[in-house]
């Protein structure tokens, strides 16, 4: 398959015409019942790539947010205490609208006949074309500025893997015993936004953000 840019707006079209064969969509336009007429398996990618998480997951894409060092050492004491837990309050709101997104979603299964697949060999292949492919551009094509590309990500990593410790108690992995990969994925989607203890990550990422 060879990947292409499309308009959400043309996703249904271009199933229903076979001009796609799958598409990568976020849980609001995975949630259209028109789209899931036409679309009826449903894979979590493994989109971000670390020895230590074997997980099959997907992902969440936020916004980033930017400040220039100069300006933001300007700024008193109590002005970035303002920023830290504002962006903290909007990742923590971000990140369970995205959430409420995919439980709407995989509640809606059963209804119109979406079934959720088991998603591990799939991500064996993004895995490799990751590690040989996407990671291996980034640091060859990183910004000149950037000294140690290879720091960076490992970094990135070991931020990913500290998080994942910090929110593996946060859903009791006993209710999922007895089900099936897939049906776990599906059953964890439903439970999730209603697991995390909302004020606690408000505190880690606030804390995070101070250091």
């Amino acid at each position: 398959m060879e990947p292409v840019s499309m308009q959400t707006t043309d996703l249904y079209e271009g199933l229903q015409r076979g001009v796609v064969d799958c598409t990568f969509a976020a849980s609001s336009a995975a949630a259209w019942p028109s789209l899931q007429i036409l679309a009826q398996r449903a894979a979590t990618a493994k989109l971000f790539q670390s020895e230590e998480l074997q997980e099959e997951w997907a992902s969440t894409f936020g916004s980033g947010y930017a400040v220039n060092l100069d300006t933001w050492n300007s700024f008193p004491d109590e002005v970035k205490q303002i920023f830290v837990e504002a962006s903290a309050q909007l990742l923590a709101d971000i990140t369970r609208a995205t959430l409420e997104g995919y439980a709407e979603f995989a509640a809606t299964t059963e209804e119109s006949g979406v079934v959720f697949t088991d998603p591990t060999e799939l991500n064996e292949v993004i895995s490799k074309q990751q590690e040989e492919a996407a990671v291996a551009a980034m640091v060859e094509n990183a910004p000149a500025g950037l000294n140690e590309p290879e720091a960076l990500i490992t970094t990135f990593r070991d931020h990913l893997k500290a998080w994942e410790d910090k929110a593996s108690g946060m859903i009791d992995e006993e209710t999922y015993q007895g089900m099936d990969r897939a049906e776990q994925i599906r059953q964890s989607f439903i439970d999730a936004p209603e697991s995390i203890d909302w004020d606690a990550y408000v505190t880690e990422v606030t804390a995070l953000l101070s250091e």
